[in-house]
Order: C-alpha cells, then structure tokens, then sequence
C-alpha cells in the first residue's frame, strides 16, 4: 500500500491502521478491512527526518578482546563510505500509522543508512529533528549500527528488539528512566552505550546479552548492579562513573576478562578483594569516592598500568600498591596521604606520578629512582625541601611542587634536560640558582607568589620559554637579558614593583599575552609599538591617566583592559585598533562616556562599570557605529536613559545596566532578536515596552528593585518571560478597551475651539495642527477631536494612558469632561475586580 492510499483512508480507519508486517509486498496485497487492526503502541507517531548520511563521534572507538590485535567495534567512515543502493537495503514501508489530528509526514530513515569502511549497515539518528524513534527503522532488520544521542526519547519502543544484526547501539541523553528490556534480546550487540540517562536500575534479563564486550553507563543513577551482570564473561570495558554505587556483586570476579574498570565519582567507601582477581585488568579509575585503604590482594593486579585513586579518603597506602610491576600511571591527588613508603620505588615502570593536594612533609629519596617518570606532581602540600639526586629522574617533562614551603630548589634540578614545565608558584624563595639557565628544554616557568625582588638571570637564557608567569613577588625592575627570551608569548607580572613599563619586554616580539596589572605604570613607552604579535594587554590597577596614541599602534591588539585606573580622556588614535574586540575601562575617572570609543568599529565586548569611579550621565547616539557588540557591561553609572540607537546593534546578547537611573525601556530595545541576557536591577522603571515580548532569546532577565508597575514588580519577580509577557498583552488589551470608551467620550463631549486647545497641549506643530483642522473642515467636532486624541495616541505609543489623557483635559479646562473620564476609568477597574 502507497502513501496516496493511506490518504485516501477515512479518519475513524486511520487511528487504528497497524503495521503488522515486515514485508512491503505483503502490505501492498492488504485489504482495507484489515486495516482497521489496533496499532503498535510505538507506532503511533513518527517524525520528520530530513535525510542524509551521519556518522556516530564513537565510529572510531577501539574495543581490547583478549588475545589479539585491538580491533575497531565502529569504524571510522571515511572516503571509502558508501551509501547504500537500492539493492543492499531492503525497501521500507512508510505506511506508519498517525495519530489522530497529526498531519502524516512521510519519512524513510532507510535514505540514512551508510556503510562504513568494514561494510557495516548504519543509522545515526543524533542529530536529526526527531522527538521519537520513527518507527519503520524497527524494519532495518540487517542494521549493525545505531545511534541516538541527546534526544528526550524518554523510552525505547519494543520494537529494537526486532534489530537482531545490531552489535553496536549507542542511546546516551535520551532522558531514560529505565533499562530498555528490549536491548537484551539483540544476541550480537558487542559494544552498548546508555550513559548521560536517569536509569535507576539494571534488570536482571541483561544476562542474555552474551556477546556484550563494552558497557558505558556512567552518568546514570544507579545505586546497585545485579549478580547478573557478572554473566557477561566476554566484558572487556566497563564504564559506570558518575552513579550511586555503594558496592559491586560478589561475583564480579566472574568478569576475567576485563581491561578497563571506570567507577568515578560514585559512592564507594571500599573496594571488594573478588577485583583483584580480574588479572586482565589494565586500568581501574576509582576517583572520587569514599575509600580509604584497598585490599591487600591488589598486589595480584599483574597486569594493571593505570590506577586512578584521585579525590578519596586515603591517608596511607597500602604497602600491595607498590607491587604492581606493570603499573605506569599512579593518581593519587586530593587525599590526605602523609607519607609514601620507600617502597615505590619497586614502581620501575612508573612514568606518571600525581602525590598534589595531599599533606605530604617529605618525599622519599627512593622517588629518585623511578627513572621513567615523565611527569611528577607534588603541588599543595607541605613540603619544605626536595629530595637529594633529583637529576637521576632525567626523562622529567613536568614537575609540578607549587603551593608549598620550600624556600631553595636542589642545584641538581637544573640537570634535568628533557624539563619542559617547571611550577614552583606560591613557595617561600627569594631567589633561583644561575645554574636553572641550563633547562634548555623549558617552555613553562612558574614562580608567581614567592618574595623573588630580582629577576633570576638565569631565566633570561631559557630561550624556549613560551610562558613565564612572575605574579605577587617584588620586583621592581627587568634586566636588559630578559631580550634574550626570543619565544616568550605570554608574561604576567602582576603584583609587583613596577613604576615603569619594563621596556626589555619590548624587544620580545613574539609576545601574544602580557599582564602588567597591581603596578604603579603610568604610561608606555614609544617601543611598545614593536610588540605587534600582541593581542591582549592588561594593565588594571595602575596610575594611568589616558590611552596614549603609543597604545594605539598595536595593530592586532583583540582585547585591551585597563580598569581602576585614573584615566580622564581617550585619544582619537584609538579609532587604530582594528580587530580590538573586547574593551574594558571600569572605574576611571571620565567627566563623560567617551565617545571614542564609538570609533572602534570591531568591537564586540565592552566594560564600562563605573562602582568606583566618575559615573556616565548618558550613552551616545553613536553607539551605532560598533555593529559588532555582542556584550555591553554599563553598571553602576548614572544613565538615564537607552539611546535609540542601540536598535543597531543586532548582534547584541547581553546588556547589563543594573544601579543606574534609567526610567524606562525604548520600544525599539525590543528589536534586538539575539538578546539572552538583560540585567536591569536597582534602576528606576516604571513599565517594560508593550512589544516586549519580542525578546523572544531572552534566557535571563533581572529587574528586581525598580518601581514597576506595568507589570507589578511581583510579576517580574525572577524573571518569566512568559509570565511578564502574558501580563503585558492582557493590560494592553484592558488599556486599549478603556481608551477607546475615553476617546469616544472626548469625540462626543468638545467642540471645535476645544479641540484645538487639546492639540496645543498635547505639543503638536502648528503645521500639523492647521493640516488637522483643513482635512475636518466641514465636518462635525466629534470627528476633528477623535483624529487628535487617535494621532496621539499612536505618536505617543505607551506614554499615552488613560491616566495622561485625563491630565491632558483636565489642563483645557473641562472639568465635566474629566470627571466623566475618570468615572470611565473606575468603572473599568471595578469590572475588572
């Protein structure tokens, strides 16, 4: 049966049409009586799905199987892809049922399926406009792959279970609540991803799936695994981060061949000893838990290369853990460890060992003998000194000892060649050894919050630092071989000393990034315009008075702060920076905004928070000319008003404008379709614009401690749009109602001369006016005076209330006019009680 049949189909015949074969020939030969057989529930809706070829972001994932080479479960699909023909997939019915009042949109997900390089059938449905699975892809009986990923599904339709060829199945935020029972009747799934749902449980029918080598179910709520789960002999990675797991099955020791064990961040305050006898193991992640010790038997973990014990309870290891001959990656921050034993040096094959955040008061000497670490962590401890023979630990690419006390660094240190990041930010040194020049190989040099006051001179020679970071120390002054640093691209020496720009740092020319802030600079020198690679430049919290024109020669400047400074006057040469983007000038001392800053046409981010400094009055017209701005941070100023203007500026996101005087919001602020984000706090308005609701992006709004009245502060309390917009449309209709009885009142109650006097104080030009009178002449007075309150009405748009236009005649003199007028009012009031 075609789709022009189904059509064709009455109503009553429609909601109950079943697809209840496989086969297009045989739907074709149906009779229409038989259609009237009560539908799959999961066949009740289908979505559109625009066709195309997709490919899964886990198509090149590797599953370990014992015994042999690594081999791809999903491969990647590359040049060699090739769609599928008519005779490789089957056809697919698409006479799917509708549901009652649902327009029926034809869709064939077979015009998805691709064939990857290893000849694989798949389907990824991850980024196609869908609400469910369209239920014809149930028919895709020889399917070996496929995705869904970051759609509300909520369930999975019974129908999976008909995908018999699947091995590989990927559902990750699908807003699952529960396991999909029909996942265990597919005998040849191999790799099955479920992570990112809110499954709460695993049902025991899991056993079934007997050919499963990878599980991903992290980001779930699971709170227990059942014994069945340990049926899965062939299981080789097992992912289950991120749940609620208290303990593992006692059986878990069935699972022997397993490679990779992640159980991050769960609830775990010990570890089973039937895990030590998973000998395949070849990584075990147990971060962020509850543990405190592990079990002795962990010395039979032979096989172990990477442990990950990060963020628990440990204060001591046990004495097993050093035992793991094979074992390369040792995590052990952010516990409470005071001592590591001798021992670890049996770890010869130890290439990365991470002790930071600990309470560690010494390292043993034997941590010099693990001579393949390439990385070394003891940052946030406490530890005064450094072990003897440093220099034997010669592969060292990364040693991290910041946060601690150490007060000198071992001379032998500056024998390790192969160096490349060196920490010892926040210690206690005054000075460096000379020899550290002999680190050839550093890129990265931390020393920020120490008591260093001269630059080390060493340092000078490290000709491949890229970056060099001398924060919160005391230096005054730079040496002239600071030159010498050719690859330098970013320097921050905030905190310090200086009253002078060090004019060495000139002669870098490869500098990127340079903060100077928390010094005593009041200017720069003509040199600086050599620093033309330079694209950001902080210099907050200086003395500074203006932006010279020196400043303005760093052409591929993107991004210049220079806030709590005492800047008065921005020269005209900044109109120079032509890919400045981000501008931040908060708490200066300018008399006014300055309008140069309306030049800077690329402008995308821009400061001007004022909490400490001289307070802007207005914004410019001319805010029109930075058509780029995305973000405008104005608080803590004295702006009475939003120029008109700022309707240019269609890119704009957010706007922040809280302390200030504003008195209300422009209509035309409400053209600004990209705006996410609005924060209008402690200002003065009265009411939001009547077309408000075409905010339609607005994602944060804030308007607490304003008068509002049109809407009620409490309506606008945090911030529903939807709320504050539905308030508005039925106010207006209320408003524009009482209006039109008032106008009508008016029209019938003023004569000509009164008229005339109502278009004087309404201020409308003389032009006008005369225009006004000539086109009614001739005409009655009712007609005349509805054409001026009307012309009003539409001149003034939400400025003319029923509040105003009582005003307005009470000030022509008609007290039996006004009187009547607020009777209307009263009585509309109370109608609406």
């Amino acid at each position: 049966m075609d789709l022009e049949t189904i059509e064709e189909i009455d109503d009553a015949a429609l909601s109950e049409f079943g697809k209840e074969t496989e086969e297009k020939e045989k739907l074709e030969n149906e009779s229409e009586d038989q259609n009237t057989e009560e539908p799959d529930g999961d066949d009740e809706k289908k979505d559109e799905d625009p066709s195309g070829k997709r490919e899964d972001e886990n198509a090149n994932e590797i599953i370990l199987t014992s015994g042999e080479e690594p081999q791809p479960v999903n491969a990647v699909v590359d040049s060699d892809m090739q769609t599928c023909g008519p005779d490789d997939i089957p056809e697919v019915s698409q006479e799917i049922p509708q549901e009652d009042n649902v327009e029926p949109v034809p869709v064939d997900v077979s015009t998805l399926v691709y064939r990857d390089t290893h000849g694989r059938f798949c389907l990824d449905l991850s980024e196609e406009d869908i609400s469910v699975i369209p239920p014809d892809t149930f028919e895709l009986d020889f399917l070996n792959y496929l995705s869904v990923t970051c759609l509300p599904l909520y369930e999975i339709p019974s129908g999976l279970s008909y995908l018999q060829q699947l091995d590989s199945l990927t559902l990750r935020e699908c807003s699952l609540t529960e396991f999909p029972g029909s996942i265990c009747a597919l005998p040849l799934l191999e790799h099955l991803d479920l992570s990112g749902n809110e499954i709460q449980e695993i049902p025991t029918e899991i056993r079934m799936l007997s050919s499963l080598q990878q599980i991903d179910l992290s980001d779930n709520q699971l709170t227990a695994l059942p014994n069945e789960f340990c049926h899965l002999r062939k299981l080789i990675c097992v992912f289950l981060s991120q749940n609620k797991l208290t303990s593992l099955p006692a059986n878990i020791s069935h699972l022997r061949n397993i490679q990779v064990l992640e159980m991050n961040n769960n609830m775990l305050k010990w570890l089973p000893k039937q895990v030590c006898l998973l000998d395949q193991l070849v990584k075990l992640s147990l971060c962020g838990n509850y543990l405190q010790t592990l079990p002795a038997d962990i010395e039979y973990l032979f096989n172990l290369q990477e442990l990950h014990l990060e963020q628990n309870s440990f204060f001591y290891l046990p004495i097993q853990i050093y035992w793991l001959p094979e074992l390369e990656e040792l995590y052990l921050s952010q516990n409470h460890i005071q001592e590591i034993s001798s021992e670890i040096q049996k770890l010869t094959k130890l290439r990365v060992l991470d002790l930071g955040t600990n309470e560690l008061n010494t390292v043993p000497q034997e941590i010099c003998l693990l001579l393949n670490l390439v990385f070394l962590g003891l940052g946030s401890n406490r530890l005064t000194s450094l072990p003897d023979n440093m220099n034997r630990l010669y592969k060292l690419v990364e040693f991290l000892v910041g946060n601690n006390e150490l007060t000198e660094i071992p001379d032998d240190l500056s024998l390790l060649s192969q160096l490349q990041v060196l920490d010892l930010s926040n210690n206690h040194m005054s000075e460096l050894p000379v020899e550290i020049a002999s680190l050839k190989q550093v890129n990265v040099l931390s020393l920020q919050g120490n008591q260093i006051s001269t630059f080390p001179p060493g340092a000078c020679l490290l000709s491949k630092c890229e970056e060099l970071s001398f924060d919160r120390n005391l230096l005054s002054r730079l040496p002239s071989e600071v030159k010498h640093m050719k690859s330098l691209q970013s320097v921050t020496i905030t905190n310090n000393r200086l009253t002078q720009f060090p004019k060495e740092l000139c002669e870098v020319r490869t500098l990127q990034f340079l903060d100077l802030s928390q010094n005593l600079i009041s200017s720069v020198p003509a040199s600086v315009r050599r620093l033309q690679n330079l694209e950001k430049f902080i210099l907050n919290e200086n003395t500074f008075t203006a932006i010279t024109p020196e400043m303005c020669t760093l052409k591929n400047l993107v991004s210049l702060s220079m806030s709590d400074n005492q800047i008065t006057e921005i020269c005209e040469e900044v109109s120079m920076y032509q890919r400045l983007e981000a501008l931040d000038l908060s708490n200066n001392q300018f008399p006014v905004f300055p309008p140069e800053i309306w030049t800077i046409s690329r402008l995308r981010i821009l400061h001007f928070i004022q909490e400490k400094g001289l307070k802007a009055s207005f914004l410019q017209p001319a805010i029109y000319n930075c058509q780029d701005l995305e973000e405008i941070y104005v608080q803590h100023n004295c702006l009475t008003m939003i120029p008109n203007t700022i309707r240019s500026l269609s890119k704009l996101r957010i706007f922040c404008a809280s302390d200030n005087c504003l008195m209300d919001i422009p209509e035309v602020f409400c053209e600004l379709k990209n705006l996410e984000v609005l924060k209008l706090e402690r200002n003065r308005i009265k009411s939001l614009p009547n077309n408000f609701e075409m905010l339609s992006e607005l994602r944060v709004l804030r308007l607490d401690t304003n008068p509002l009245a049109h809407p009620p502060s409490e309506v606008c309390e945090g911030g529903a749009m939807d709320q504050i917009t539905s308030f508005i449309r039925k106010a207006d209709e209320r408003e524009e109602a009482l209006l039109c009885k008032m106008f009508t009142c008016v029209a019938a109650n003023l004569r000509e001369r009164e008229a005339h006097d109502l278009m004087r104080v309404f201020h409308f030009p003389k032009d006008v006016m005369t225009l006004m009178e000539r086109s009614h002449r001739g005409s009655t007075p009712d007609a005349l005076t509805m054409s001026v309150v009307k012309r009003w009405r539409e001149e003034k748009g939400h400025a003319a209330s029923p509040d105003e236009l009582i005003r307005y005649v009470g000030l022509i003199d008609m007290p039996v006019v006004t009187s009547k007028l607020r009777t209307i009012r009263v009585d509309s009031q109370v109608h609406r009680l």
